[in-house]
């Protein structure tokens, strides 16, 4: 990535993410992958019971608060993966192949720190959607236990909670 003019620097950003909620829970602009910032990461995310991290080798030597598991796939770390997809579509200066570009790490960090913070909020709202629907579906299957009602449960659910949540629009 350009980050100061004609030389070029690269810039890591190290993420740490919540695979139940999906939000960014730890992350950190530098030039170079070390030890000290990578723990640091670990350090100040909340602890977790496990910790899935793909191959990269110098995930190994860090302590985790909880069990670590190395995987070579993307079963276990596609909410990373997914985060990094998004700051890459959303930061035009992340973007593989632009013509846009952070001339310092300070600017790039705000701009991280900026994104963070909106994604995060995003996502509390998706997760506060999910557990409404999920509360709507359970009072809907009391409310038609019935034999003969069960057959029109979905059409009427789909249909009441289209009416109560059309103004939000994201849910």
């Amino acid at each position: 990535m350009d980050i100061c003019g004609k030389e070029k620097n690269k810039a890591y950003i190290v993420t740490a993410v919540d695979r139940q909620t999906h939000t960014i829970v730890g992350w950190s602009v530098c030039a170079e992958r070390t030890l000290e910032i990578l723990q640091t990461v670990i350090d100040t995310a909340p602890q977790a019971k496990d910790y899935y991290t793909d191959g990269f080798l110098m995930y190994q030597d860090l302590s985790y608060w909880g069990r670590h598991l190395m995987l070579k796939d993307t079963s276990e770390t596609y909410s990373v993966e997914g985060g990094n997809a998004d700051l890459r579509h959303y930061l035009a200066r992340l973007a593989r192949s632009s013509r846009c570009f952070s001339r310092c790490f300070k600017a790039l960090a705000r701009a991280v720190e900026l994104f963070v913070y909106f994604y995060n909020e995003r996502n509390s709202e998706k997760n506060a959607c999910r557990s409404i629907r999920h509360i709507w579906r359970k009072t809907c299957q009391r409310l038609f236990s019935h034999s003969r009602l069960q057959k029109n449960l979905a059409t009427t659910e789909k249909k009441s909670y289209h009416k109560l949540h059309s103004r939000k629009g994201f849910c």
